[in-house]
């Protein structure tokens, strides 16, 4: 049973025995996974538009990304239920090898998306 931290009538925390926390880790996971199959089709009509629109890709080149690049977003998705999930996406992992930074060019995108 949780135990609530409480100042008067306020609960301002609450702390989880080892199961709990790892049932409520393990919800959380599944929802998760859930929701990035409820969205991927979404993600997959923007990254279709913009190589379509920034690069031209007609009709046969969008059919071959998008049945190559489903795969990968399954394999996502299924990650997010595993248990300590917290390493590295092999896909991000083999791009930092190659000389992609994917955080470095995050944050230059946030600067550049404030400006």
């Amino acid at each position: 049973m949780p135990l609530f931290k409480r100042n008067g009538k306020t609960i301002f925390g609450c702390q989880f025995n080892k199961k709990e926390q790892e049932a409520m880790e393990r919800e959380v996971r599944s929802q998760l996974a859930e929701w990035s199959r409820k969205n991927m089709m979404e993600i997959d009509a923007m990254f279709l538009w913009f190589m379509h629109d920034e690069f031209g890709f007609g009709l046969e080149r969008l059919r071959r990304v998008y049945f190559g690049f489903r795969p990968y977003m399954e394999e996502l998705a299924k990650r997010y239920e595993m248990k300590g999930s917290d390493t590295p996406f092999l896909c991000t992992k083999k791009l930092l090898d190659y000389g992609v930074d994917l955080e470095k060019w995050d944050k230059e995108v946030d600067q550049m998306v404030e400006v």
